[in-house]
This record gives structure tokens, C-alpha cells and sequence, in this order.
């Protein structure tokens, strides 16, 4: 079955699902998109392992803070 690109924010699909998201989202286990932590605009394997970070936070390790944390 053929899914929708719009709705489960999948942009590269491989044998066993989804093999690459849309920003703010990562592959899960399952092979399906999950949402990155709010701070995150991109991430990897798990909400909270951030690639990169909205403004006005910074990446420290693979988490994204604000300067007052």
C-alpha cells in the first residue's frame, strides 16, 4: 500500500519503511516518523538525540539548551 508522503512525513522509503524524514521528524524502530523533542528541528533514532536545534538554543552533546539551563 502506497502511504501518504503529507501525512507521515516520510521522504525516502526503503524495504522496511521509511528510511529518511522530514525535518523535526526521525525514523523509529518500526520504521514509521516520530517527532524530534520540541527544541529539535532535526534528530536521530530517538526524540531526544537532536541534530540540530531551533533558535535561541544551542546543541550541547544532542541536547538542545537555552543559555539560562
Amino acid at each position: 500500500c502506497h502511504m501518504d508522503r503529507v501525512t507521515n512525513y516520510c521522504v525516502t522509503y526503503g524495504t522496511s519503511g521509511c528510511v529518511k524524514c522530514m525535518d523535526g521528524y526521525y525514523v523509529s524502530k518500526d520504521g514509521t516518523c516520530q517527532p524530534c523533542n520540541k527544541k529539535c528541528t532535526a534528530c536521530v533514532g530517538e526524540e531526544y538525540m537532536c541534530t540540530d536545534c531551533i533558535n535561541g538554543t544551542y546543541l550541547d552533546g544532542h541536547s538542545c539548551k537555552t543559555r539560562f539551563e
